[in-house]
C-alpha cells in the first residue's frame, strides 16, 4: 500500500493544475479503509501540498492538525510517511510562517528525507528558503544543525551563494564578514523583501 501511495504521488506531482491533483489524490483515498493508515498518510498529506499551491493555507491549517493525530496514532517507524508529513508542514509554515517554525520543521523534514530524492530545484529552493529563514527567524542563533546537511552547499555557484555564506558568518560569529557580505552582495539582499526590515 505504501508503494502505491508513492506511486500515486508521483503521478499527482506531474499535474499541472493542482486542484486536479487534489481531485485524483482524493478518489484514491476513498479506499482508505484498504490502503491502510500509513498510505492514506503519506495521500493526506500530497493532498495538503496541493492545497497549499491553491492558497488554501487556513483550510490546511485544520487539516496538518488531524494528520498530526493520525500520525501519532498510527505509531510508524516509515520513514517516508514522516517525510510526506514534514513536507507539507514545512510548505504550510513557509506560507504561514513564522520563519523560526519554517526553519525548524524544514530540519524536521530533511531528517527523514534523503536529499538525493528532491529534485536539484527542489534542494536549491529548500536552500535559499531555509538560508532566508535562519536569518530574519526569531529566536534561530543555531546554524550548525543546516550547516551539517550538505543542502546548504546546493547555493555554492549560484547567485544565492552569499546566502549560504551569511550563515557561515553568522555561525562563527564574524560581523565584519557579514557585514562585507552583504555590501558586496547589496541589491540581492535587499531584494529580499524579508531582508529589506
Amino acid at each position: 500500500q505504501l508503494r502505491l501511495a508513492l506511486l500515486v504521488s508521483i503521478i499527482a506531482y506531474t499535474f499541472q493544475d493542482p486542484s486536479r491533483a487534489v481531485d485524483f489524490l482524493s478518489k484514491i483515498l476513498e479506499s482508505r479503509e484498504r490502503l491502510g493508515p500509513e498510505a492514506s498518510l503519506c495521500i493526506e498529506s500530497d493532498i495538503i501540498v496541493m492545497k497549499l499551491r491553491l492558497g488554501l493555507v487556513d483550510e490546511c491549517r485544520t487539516l496538518i492538525d488531524e494528520a498530526k493525530d493520525k500520525l501519532q496514532q498510527a505509531n510508524t517507524s516509515e520513514a517516508v510517511v514522516f517525510s510526506k508529513y514534514y513536507k507539507a508542514v514545512s510548505e504550510f509554515r513557509k506560507l504561514a510562517g513564522p520563519p523560526e517554525e519554517f526553519y525548524k520543521v524544514s530540519l524536521t523534514y530533511l531528517s527523514y528525507t534523503p536529499l538525493e530524492t528532491l529534485s536539484s530545484s527542489e534542494q536549491y529552493e529548500l536552500a535559499s528558503d531555509m538560508s532566508l529563514a535562519a536569518l530574519t527567524g526569531e529566536g534561530v542563533y543555531n546554524f550548525g544543525e543546516v550547516l551539517a546537511t550538505p543542502l546548504l552547499s546546493i547555493l555554492d555557484g549560484t547567485e544565492n551563494q552569499y546566502l549560504f555564506d551569511l550563515i557561515k558568518a553568522m555561525n562563527t560569529g564574524d560581523i565584519d564578514s557579514y557585514n562585507s557580505l552583504v555590501n558586496l552582495n547589496s541589491e540581492r539582499y535587499f531584494n529580499q523583501p524579508v531582508l529589506k526590515t
